[in-house]
């Protein structure tokens, strides 16, 4: 083979990865930008609402919503208020994405510190929906 022909075939192979990598990271972008425009309005609400049983059913999966009412959880989860006021929305931390399933790690201010929010989320109906909500805060550590 010609030195030529290999030139040739090593672009070709170059600008092929090249395209499937820019492909990739654009897929990856979309993705990330879509959840975090569901994620954020999801927290503020949550917590603008005081962690209200109306504000989680805006958000929650049917099966989230199953949990909450065999759980005597009608209030939705009060508890919560405990946070205190939500003073920065500071994003996602991290996320893992699965076809219509995501793990979202998004982290919070509120006037007791730093709060990171775990969540299962599915997309159905082309929004995403909490399927399980984790929160983790210094101040929930005595609760």
């Amino acid at each position: 083979m010609s030195r030529r022909k290999i030139l040739i075939i090593l672009g070709l192979v170059v600008a092929t990865a090249a395209g499937g990598l820019l492909v990739y990271y654009s897929v990856r972008d979309r993705t990330e930008t879509e959840l975090a425009q569901a994620v954020e309005p999801m927290i503020r609400d949550l917590a603008t609402a005081k962690w209200s049983n109306e504000a989680f059913d805006r958000y929650s999966s049917d099966e989230l919503k199953q949990w909450f009412a065999q759980h005597n959880q009608a209030d939705g989860m009060p508890e919560l208020a405990v946070l205190g006021s939500l003073k920065e929305y500071r994003g996602i931390d991290q996320y893992t994405l699965n076809g219509d399933a995501a793990l979202v790690v998004a982290m919070a201010v509120f006037d007791v510190g730093e709060t990171y929010f775990d969540l299962r989320l599915v997309k159905r109906g082309g929004r995403w929906q909490m399927m399980a909500i984790t929160v983790d805060s210094p101040s929930l550590a005595d609760k």
